[in-house]
């Protein structure tokens, strides 16, 4: 894709939009927020929004350097009702399916829920999340990958023991020294060094229903949130299911509530933008 490309969609767009007297303009905007109902409401409105109003830009380094990206300088996204069934995009006629609930499955057990590392893997979300087994090695080329403290065990328990009223349960992915896994020289791909793509997430109980903030320093809006935010709605799912279980008497059964996500790189990758107009029914 040249940069023409989507800068010639978007034009068509305006012309589509447009009606007598008031000329829609499709510009990069600096933020952009989002209500949407669904996880799959979520997705369509998050594309609908990047094709017309992301910011296209060369990308110098990291993932596909060389190509072209439309990325948000900055995202709020919340979805009300998102452990509506199915957790992955519904299926269009005709239109490849990124990923399905079993997938999604699959990966909340393996990336947020199973800390255990390859030795050669630089990390999971989980092995910061939920940590690393005893026995094996926290860090790869001197860099930490992880911790052995289960971060989501202590939210779990603490909301049991000191109460729902807090603001406490924020759950750190990464680390500081991270970041030198960039300087790492790599004769492949696969070789390279990155830092976590998901740095934060947040629990708190409000009204008796569990809410969860994830924040992503960069994130692939096309082949990355659906399963992202499947698992991690499967995360609050396993948390309220663990505090009504083992809660005070006395305490109230608690709901799973908002999801709420954000980002100052959510983007779709330049070989993913044809695509990315099939799914919200805006081809040329």
């Amino acid at each position: 894709m040249s940069t023409d490309n989507i800068l010639n969609f978007r034009k068509k767009l305006e012309e589509n939009y447009s009606s007598e007297g008031n000329k829609v303009i499709f510009v990069p905007k600096p933020h952009i927020s989002i209500e949407a109902t669904t996880l799959d409401d979520l997705y369509f409105k998050a594309i609908d929004y990047a094709l017309k109003y992301g910011r296209l830009y060369k990308i110098d380094s990291g993932s596909f350097a060389g190509e072209h990206r439309i990325e948000f300088d900055s995202a709020s996204l919340i979805v009300t009702s998102p452990t509506a069934r199915p957790l992955a995009p519904i299926p269009r006629e005709g239109i490849p399916v990124i990923t399905n609930d079993e997938k999604i499955e699959e990966y909340f057990c393996d990336y947020l829920m199973d800390g255990s590392l390859k030795p050669n893997e630089h990390y999971k979300y989980s092995s910061w999340i939920v940590g690393m087994p005893e026995g094996t090695k926290l860090d790869h080329n001197e860099i930490p990958r992880g911790t052995r403290f289960n971060q989501l065990e202590w939210c779990i328990n603490y909301f049991i023991n000191a109460g729902y009223g807090n603001n406490h349960c924020s759950i750190t992915v990464g680390c500081a020294e991270g970041l030198k896994r960039y300087d790492w020289k790599s004769k492949s791909d696969a070789e390279k060094g990155s830092t976590e793509c998901l740095r934060q997430v947040s629990l708190k109980i409000k009204d008796n229903k569990l809410n969860l903030t994830c924040f992503f320093r960069s994130w692939d809006l096309v082949a990355g949130m659906p399963g992202n935010l499947g698992g991690l709605t499967r995360l609050m799912e396993y948390t309220v299911d663990s505090i009504n279980e083992k809660k005070k008497e006395s305490a109230p059964l608690i709901k799973t509530g908002n999801l709420y996500a954000h980002s100052d790189g959510l983007h779709i990758y330049e070989h993913n933008v044809d695509f990315a107009k099939l799914w919200v029914g805006m081809t040329e």
